[in-house]
């Protein structure tokens, strides 16, 4: 990894870690697994499945994201 594209693979899985810290059960699976795609690619030196991981994590954050948003609007209208 070189330059720029090592910070985001960085900043990818520091997201993730701070997915995995979520207390509910069953929401850590998918951020450990996005994690696992990403440190294959990088143990093997391919960057096509490091990338696929960084994809699938943003995609990951967007909908965790978006679920956030969900449940903090569904407080405001029902508090």
């Amino acid at each position: 990894l070189h330059g720029p594209f090592r910070a985001m693979v960085g900043l990818t899985a520091c997201c993730l870690g701070g997915l995995m810290m979520i207390p509910i059960p069953g929401t850590n699976t998918l951020p450990g697994a996005c994690a696992l795609v990403m440190g294959m690619g990088i143990l093997y030196r391919d960057g096509l499945w490091t990338a696929a991981g960084m994809v699938i994590g943003a995609g990951l954050l967007g909908l965790y994201g978006a679920a956030a948003f969900g449940v903090l609007k569904l407080f405001h209208l029902t508090g």
